[in-house]
């Protein structure tokens, strides 16, 4: 999955992934059914750490709701990786505002993945 990561990852940005984004996935990973925090300096990935993480989970039908600090954020994320997404063919969303949202389901979460 990690080799499946990084190639994808490679496609869409020229990069291969580096040792701390992998041991990080991999530790999210490491025990099921045990809650993690993670902490991830600025610069070291913590979007493409996410959006693997992410894919990951969908791909195992997971719902998947990534929380941000503000909508900005949330647009930029999905900005910067929906081409990475879209190689796994999920559908990715944030939950921001809508000044034309009337009421009911929002359409975002009919996406794989929401940012919010």
């Amino acid at each position: 999955v990690i080799a499946l990561m990084n190639r994808a990852n490679k496609i869409v940005t020229g990069y291969e992934l580096r040792p701390a984004q992998i041991l990080s996935v991999l530790e999210f990973f490491r025990e099921k059914g045990v809650n993690k925090f993670c902490q991830i300096n600025t610069g070291e990935g913590k979007t493409t750490v996410t959006s693997a993480i992410a894919v990951i989970k969908a791909l195992q039908g997971e719902t998947v709701d990534i929380i941000t600090s503000n909508e900005v954020l949330a647009q930029d994320a999905i900005r910067a990786r929906s081409d990475f997404y879209a190689l796994f063919n999920l559908s990715v969303a944030h939950n921001n505002a809508d000044q034309e949202y009337a009421g009911g389901i929002k359409d975002c979460y009919r996406c794989d993945i929401v940012y919010g």
